[in-house]
């Protein structure tokens, strides 16, 4: 990744150039991550330019975000934890099992029930345990957004030509010019009515590859409601992790 220093500090940053894009842009993941979209062709020189131009912004993003992350409690995977599917919690139950190797996770009952060996120490426990849990909501987020895609697809006229869950540091969700849809598998951990809001935002892009007024009228043609999922995902989006 190329570097930048910015108030004394080096920076790492993702650089991605894409060919119909007009001007710089620039996000801050909630895991501090900087990334820049760019023109095909520009200098390194005026990204860097861009990048110091914008560097008060970028640190007060961070650090905003670092104290965010800090506010929300750990997981221990530990025998009642709770984990978030689709809003509602699921506490966690433990069983030692050495048919359970390498682990398994399921939802039942009103708990997420794990499999696990009972050799595993406290950080191997959780290592394994937190790569179930995305493994688990890639697959049923993705049954979930199928069924919703269907739904809002229909609303719109607007039919993805693909759909995937990805393990995305900045968005919620992306669409690309190709027509695919690509959803964070973190957002399934969000009530229903914040999830519809980003599948009908990406499903929107199919028509409208911008944010102009176009582009939200459509948005709440299918959802009129959906500036309260919005300021949801503003103010607690960055509970939504393991």
């Amino acid at each position: 990744m190329p570097l930048i220093e910015l108030d004394g500090e080096p920076l790492e940053y993702t650089l991605i150039y894409r060919p119909n894009k007009k001007r710089l842009t620039l996000r801050v993941g909630w895991d501090g991550t900087i990334r820049v979209s760019a023109p095909l062709g520009v200098a390194i020189e005026t990204i860097e330019e861009f990048l110091r131009q914008k560097a008060k912004w970028i640190l007060v993003k961070r650090m905003e975000f670092a104290r965010l992350r800090a506010s929300v409690p750990q997981k221990t995977y530990s025998p009642g934890d709770v984990f978030h599917f689709l809003g509602e919690p699921y506490p966690l139950q433990i069983k030692e099992t050495f048919t359970g190797t390498p682990g398994s996770l399921r939802l039942t009952e009103g708990h997420f029930y794990a499999e696990i060996n009972p050799s595993w120490d406290a950080e191997t426990r959780r290592e394994r345990l937190s790569h179930l849990f995305r493994e688990w909501y890639h697959r049923a987020g993705y049954h979930w957004a199928l069924h919703r895609i269907a739904v809002y697809g229909e609303k719109l006229r607007c039919f993805p030509e693909k759909v995937a869950i990805r393990d995305q540091k900045t968005r919620w969700g992306s669409c690309t010019s190709k027509g695919a849809i690509y959803l964070n598998w973190r957002i399934f951990m969000a009530p229903p009515h914040v999830v519809d809001y980003v599948i009908v935002h990406e499903l929107a892009h199919l028509r409208h590859f911008d944010h102009s007024p176009r582009f939200w009228e459509l948005v709440e043609s299918a959802l009129p409601t959906y500036a309260d999922a919005k300021a949801w995902l503003k103010e607690y989006g960055l509970t939504l992790d393991l």
